[in-house]
């Protein structure tokens, strides 16, 4: 059981962005029919130190812009090129039998969720932007969550040919698992994201951003303090986490991904009073699930599955995430999509026969035109959508 410290509830969770609409007023005239003048919203286009996204992108596997640090490396250095033309095939190929699916099914099936822009949670997430962006690409904020450390992007000045040899090796390696079946192994990550590697998830969040069609703008890291403040450090360290600025075109508002490496075991979140109170001071929000181990099916992880009950007020998750059982009550309007059978063989003591019969029975399910999880093998893939049915929500 949780800790609280006094005063605080801690089974809430993550941010609120407003979207605003511009105001009409009508013209003064003494006629029946008066013209409406819409004020136009004032976009601030404010420059950016370019360093930033000429990393991202000479990491991606994408051709260097005029002017860019990287420009000699990208024409010149053989291990590069191919990196970039292996690389590239490999998106062309996740977009059109992944990527492209979910965006389609999202533009209908996340409709009301995407206008209204709220942020998204994103525990046990890894690196994995990727997904979440595709589904939510409107979000103000994605706050991510996971045990792999924040790192860092490279030095291009500080590498020779071999060094760029070896890093757009372990770039390429770090990303087989997302290409082959659409999420990250742990065990893995553990060596793939070594700081003789890849180093870090920063940099696989910049490729996915810049992958996904979006310039990036700015890194930084906040050490998160007792009380949930946070300030401005040049270190990643255990009590801190990275910033990611990017947008989508330079008269796009700025978007923002929070990656905080973390344990989420009851047993050290009651000890992470920082994050806690970082939580506690956060709104409602949509919160994505995927390939999340069953991890929330446990009672070991009891804290953070309160918190997505509390605070969310749509979650989108597969079998993976929240059972089903939390949601068969009056609270949650649900929908599925997909196939539940049974749970893959890594797993055991997590098949769910009320879902399986809820799926049997549920006459409005639909398929799914992508394949995203752990059956990445046979295709059997569910979601599960769950809407708050309160009176009370933020969002009308």
């Amino acid at each position: 059981m949780i800790t609280l410290l006094k005063g605080v509830n801690f089974c809430s969770i993550v941010f609120l962005g407003f979207s605003c609409g511009g105001n009409t007023k009508p013209a003064v005239s003494e006629k029946k029919d008066s013209i409406k003048v819409e004020k136009k919203k004032e976009v601030v286009v404010k420059n950016y130190d370019r360093t930033v996204n000429d990393i991202s992108r000479f990491i991606a596997g994408l051709p260097s812009e005029t002017g860019s640090n990287c420009q000699r490396i990208c024409e010149e250095d053989a291990n590069w090129k191919n990196y970039s033309v292996v690389n590239s095939k490999e998106w062309e190929k996740v977009n059109t039998n992944r990527i492209q699916k979910m965006d389609e099914w999202g533009k209908s099936s996340l409709k009301e969720e995407r206008e209204k822009k709220a942020d998204l949670f994103y525990p046990f997430s890894g690196p994995d932007i990727l997904h979440a962006i595709t589904f939510f690409p409107e979000a103000k904020n994605y706050y991510l969550m996971a045990l792999e450390k924040c790192g860092s992007l490279p030095d291009i000045n500080e590498m020779d040919s071999s060094a760029v040899c070896n890093y757009v090796n372990s770039l390429d390696q770090s990303l087989q698992d997302v290409f082959n079946k659409s999420y990250f192994i742990t065990k893995k990550m553990r060596n793939d994201l070594s700081k003789d590697k890849v180093n870090g998830a920063l940099p696989l969040l910049c490729i996915f951003l810049e992958r996904t069609g979006n310039e990036v703008l700015d890194t930084k890291y906040y050490h998160l303090n007792e009380d949930g403040s946070y300030k401005k450090t040049e270190f990643d360290s255990l009590k801190s986490f990275v910033k990611v600025d990017f947008r989508k075109t330079k008269t796009s508002d700025v978007q923002s991904v929070y990656y905080f490496r973390v344990n989420l075991e009851d047993r050290v979140f009651q000890k992470n009073t920082g994050l806690q109170a970082f939580l506690n001071k956060l709104d409602n929000c949509n919160t994505y699930l995927k390939s999340a181990s069953y991890l929330l099916h446990y009672k070991n992880f009891s804290c953070m599955r309160n918190i997505i009950l509390d605070k969310s007020q749509m979650i989108l998750e597969d079998d993976t995430g929240i059972p089903y059982k939390y949601f068969a009550n009056d609270k949650w309007k649900l929908n599925l999509y997909g196939r539940y059978v049974r749970v893959t063989k890594d797993f055991a003591g997590v098949f769910q026969s009320d879902l399986l019969d809820r799926y049997q029975k549920d006459s409005t399910r639909t398929d799914l035109p992508f394949s995203l999880g752990y059956h990445w093998g046979d295709k059997y893939q569910n979601l599960l959508k769950a809407e708050k049915t309160n009176t009370n929500k933020r969002y009308q």
